[in-house]
């Protein structure tokens, strides 16, 4: 099988274009920046300065692929709303216009469990169930988006599916994990309640296998269809912060009260300040369980990844990596609106080609 990642820098997109290449598929990962890591037989890697917002150049690449997988996107809360919207509802577009016009018959788009996130609590939570209000924050609304549009646009010749994962982790995330060890250094990471709330997670080897799986399922079976991941071990926030915090090197969560901090959260998100968003805060304090049946019965997905040997590589990477100082400085910028205006200028300028 022939697949493109887009994305391929980034820890999902990196982790499946070598992932995909060990199984013995053609794999072009596709990047804004180089990547400086060690070359992988049978994966070739490409720059791609114009990101998403350059469908034409990403079909002219993507011509003669089985599939084209997308893992780039952004999960910084204080990004810029503007160049989320650009980054997940246009880009993700551009994406599956650049499939058909290539001819390439699968896109597989890797979204979060967060578009369905609000500050009501989610227990065996089905892919199509209902949360009837907007999902909190602007990663998530723009996910969303962007994923209603994708499926929205699958047909009999061009399936798109789309892989939500829950709270992803691993050595080597650069999402949550700078935030979990901010937090830990400061006193332990806050539970927002009692820690009885249940969360699902997803080791990233998980996450990779669904995204393989994905795009060489049956057709009728995924075509327009997202599908939740999440690893099968059931914990609560204590038990799940408490084996991130030991592997990472941190101090045990401490408690916090959840309605204290979801306020304080409102007024940073309205007003600004340094400090967890009302995302963040309903994140970690409301149930968080996903129904993951889809996954298993279209998917056949199975974890090759044992929770606790999941958790020791994450304990060898953090020792490696520096200690969890060095991780919670890890965390990426957020993108801003002269990304957007740059994202912007691209489309106005392909815009102007095509028109010339």
């Amino acid at each position: 099988m022939g697949v493109v990642v887009l994305g391929g820098n980034g820890f999902v997109g990196s982790a499946l274009a070598t992932r995909l290449s060990e199984l013995g598929h053609e794999v072009l990962a596709l990047s804004r920046t180089e990547h400086a890591g060690a070359s992988v037989p049978g994966l070739t890697r490409a720059v791609l300065p114009s990101g998403l917002a350059h469908p034409a150049r990403i079909a002219e690449l993507s011509r003669g692929a089985d599939a084209l997988i997308c893992c780039a996107g952004d999960h910084n809360s204080r990004s810029s709303a503007r160049a989320l919207s650009w980054l997940h509802v246009a880009g993700v577009e551009n994406v599956t216009s650049a499939a058909r016009f290539a001819g390439v018959p699968r896109v597989v788009l890797l979204t979060c469990a967060d578009v369905t996130l609000t500050g009501r609590g989610r227990v065996h939570w089905k892919e199509d169930s209902e949360i009837g209000q907007r999902p909190l924050g602007h990663v998530a609304r723009t996910k969303l988006l962007g994923e209603e549009v994708a499926l929205h646009s699958s047909d009999r010749k061009l399936t798109v599916t789309s892989i939500r994962p829950a709270l992803l982790w691993g050595a080597g995330e650069r999402c949550n994990l700078p935030w979990i060890c901010a937090e830990g250094l400061a006193g332990g990471v806050r539970l927002l309640g009692s820690g009885s709330s249940l969360l699902s997670s997803a080791h990233i080897d998980l996450v990779v296998d669904a995204l393989i799986a994905a795009a060489s399922a049956p057709v009728d079976e995924v075509s327009g269809k997202a599908i939740h991941v999440a690893d099968p071990e059931t914990l609560t926030a204590r038990e799940l912060f408490v084996k991130l915090s030991s592997a990472l090197g941190l101090p045990p969560p401490r408690a916090g009260i959840y309605p204290v901090e979801y306020a304080r959260a409102l007024v940073r998100a309205r007003f600004g300040g340094e400090g967890p968003l009302p995302e963040d805060v309903a994140r970690r304090a409301c149930h968080g369980l996903l129904d993951c049946l889809r996954a298993v019965t279209l998917l056949d997905l199975k974890p090759r990844t044992s929770f606790d040997d999941g958790l020791r590589a994450l304990s060898e990477w953090a020792r490696t990596a520096g200690g969890p100082a060095a991780i919670a400085r890890q965390t990426r910028a957020p993108l801003t609106d002269a990304d957007a205006d740059r994202a912007q200028a691209i489309a106005d300028e392909e815009a102007l080609r095509r028109a010339s």
